[in-house]
């Protein structure tokens, strides 16, 4: 009787430990699943806030190049704006220059032993022509040429007075002849100034520098 009841005891130990252990592993399951599902509700609002950082950023990047296009846009238009030309230009307007030239065109070096020729030329920048009169055949009356052979330039105007007269963004030009000495000696090689003379109704002179070699 007394082996029953101790093992009836034993039993019942056993039992309410057995059931504890099972109680307590619940609980602690129960633990996990609850961290588990917190983390997992975490983790969306985290990738909520990454998806609205790379959409901020996305938009300001596009504002920025919406910005630089405008930008660029108006610059180009600021480029590429021109002003009218004048359309109420007088021979005053006319812009005198000078140049020369030997066998190979217009140059700053030239070849001596070629004809070079002294141009005095005209450019009408407005747009509209320009006409003007000029007591003798020419416009450029006179010139020197200073450097290490000195000449003067006397243009060959035969006639009487002319009228001239300069398209709207044309160009004219009167040649003279330089570098040679009586038609038979080239000028001596080195640095030299021309100076054109243009006479009525300009009454204004223009030089050119040059270099010239043999």
């Amino acid at each position: 009787m007394k082996k029953s009841i101790l093992s009836w005891l034993l039993f019942s130990v056993v039992g309410i430990g057995s059931v504890a252990c099972s109680e307590n592993e619940k609980a602690e399951a129960e633990t996990e699943e609850t961290e588990t599902e917190t983390e997992e509700t975490e983790d969306p609002g985290n990738v909520d806030t990454e998806t609205e950082d790379t959409e901020e950023t996305e938009t300001d990047e596009t504002e920025e190049t919406e910005e630089t296009d405008e930008t660029d846009e108006t610059e180009t238009e600021t480029e590429t704006e021109e002003p009218e030309p004048r359309m109420d230009c007088t021979y005053e307007d006319l812009i005198l220059q000078v140049e020369v030239r030997d066998d190979s065109g217009i140059c700053t070096t030239c070849d001596a032993t070629d004809w070079m020729l002294a141009d005095g030329l005209l450019y009408n920048p407005c747009g509209n022509d320009v006409t003007f009169n000029t007591p003798t055949n020419c416009y450029v009356v006179s010139g020197t040429l200073a450097g290490p052979t000195n000449m003067n330039i006397t243009p060959n105007c035969p006639g009487a007075a002319r009228e001239y007269t300069v398209e709207a963004g044309r160009t004219i030009l009167q040649p003279s002849s330089i570098g040679w000495i009586n038609g038979t000696t080239p000028v001596d090689p080195g640095e030299y100034t021309l100076t054109l003379d243009f006479g009525s109704p300009f009454n204004q002179s223009a030089s050119f520098d040059f270099t010239a070699y043999h």
